[in-house]
């Protein structure tokens, strides 16, 4: 999940003159309360070098034709002498390279009754790239084996991708795509034979000027007996959780119920996630964090996506489900 991030800006008239050509200057000082990017855990994500603020900018113009533009790397910046008035302001979150993380925009009055305002960094702009690599094993799939991808924005809206390029000999495939910058989430589905024999679903962070890499092995009859998982949003401070499974030693055509227990929410309600369960894949129905079935035999694969309404909120994490044989 993307923080929100608010950088407070607070004019202290330390000076002031009168002049009948300039008019009434006064200081701006610039005070940012903004938190790092957290590398967060199974979700496709740019580097945590990049995901890091390094430096923060204001520019702006104000009244007569003046302007500012300001970078520094502490968290406060005094924007020096700036004519009272009308000024509209650009403030921005940058990493290392240089890359916008996130940006807001304001049009204030700065004057002896207008002392404070706030700019919410909520924009992301510019566009990265995506780059995966799937792998899968020759032995369990046959000629027409196909990978099939579909990717959603956080607001739900479908976006379009090129086919991946398949290469059937080695058992491997692979996709480039320019997206713009934002979460999204991505469902990976393997067939052969025209069945479903492996599938996920991700979360992926995509940040400007910047590639998001990652390589995912399509699983087909892993029979690991892990039950539990912890949910770790990819932008904001780490939703932590753990999942029960009841019964925990589950007996071949019983049902299992698997049951998100979130925790650590550092001030986010529970109440404000939602969460989509996948089985190999598909969206299944679930009663937000509780999900029933009566697996088949065998193993499969689960994942649950938690999504906030904040931007770049979406993580995503996976457990194998091994069901006995009668």
């Amino acid at each position: 999940m993307k923080r929100l991030f608010l950088v407070s800006i607070v004019a202290l008239l330390l000076m002031t003159s009168c002049d009948d050509s300039k008019g009434t200057h006064s200081d701006l000082v610039v005070r940012f309360a903004c938190e790092k990017y957290a590398m967060q855990e199974r979700s496709l994500l740019p580097t945590s070098e990049a995901m890091t603020i390094a430096e923060y900018r204001i520019f702006g113009t104000g009244p007569n034709g003046e302007s500012v533009d300001v970078t520094e790397s502490s968290s406060t910046v005094t924007l020096g002498q700036l004519l009272m008035g009308k000024w509209s302001l650009t403030a921005q979150a940058l990493n290392s390279s240089g890359a916008i993380l996130a940006q807001g925009n304001l049009d204030t009055i700065l004057s002896s009754v207008t002392s404070t305002a706030t700019i919410h960094l909520t924009e992301l702009v510019g566009e990265g790239s995506l780059n995966l690599t799937y792998a899968w094993r020759l032995d369990q799939v046959d000629s027409d084996v196909r990978l099939e991808l579909s990717l959603t924005n956080q607001q739900g809206e479908v976006v379009s991708l090129i086919a991946p390029t398949m290469d059937k000999v080695t058992g491997t495939a692979s996709i480039t795509a320019n997206l713009p910058s934002g979460s999204y989430m991505l469902c990976s589905k393997l067939y052969s034979q025209d069945v479903l024999v492996s599938g996920s679903a991700e979360a992926v962070r995509i940040i400007p000027d910047t590639a998001t890499t990652g390589a995912l092995e399509m699983k087909m009859g892993d029979r690991s007996t892990n039950f539990t998982m912890t949910v770790i949003n990819d932008t904001m401070m780490p939703i932590e959780g753990t999942v029960s499974c009841n019964p925990t030693s589950p007996t071949a055509g019983t049902s299992v119920t698997l049951t998100f227990a979130p925790s650590n929410l550092q001030g986010v309600a529970a109440e404000e996630l939602i969460a989509s369960w996948f089985c190999e894949g598909m969206p299944v129905e679930a009663d937000d964090f509780s999900y029933t079935s009566i697996p088949k035999a065998g193993s499969h694969r689960y994942d649950i996506i938690v999504n906030h309404a904040k931007l770049g909120s979406l993580g995503s994490t996976t457990i194998l489900v091994n069901m006995p044989i009668n």
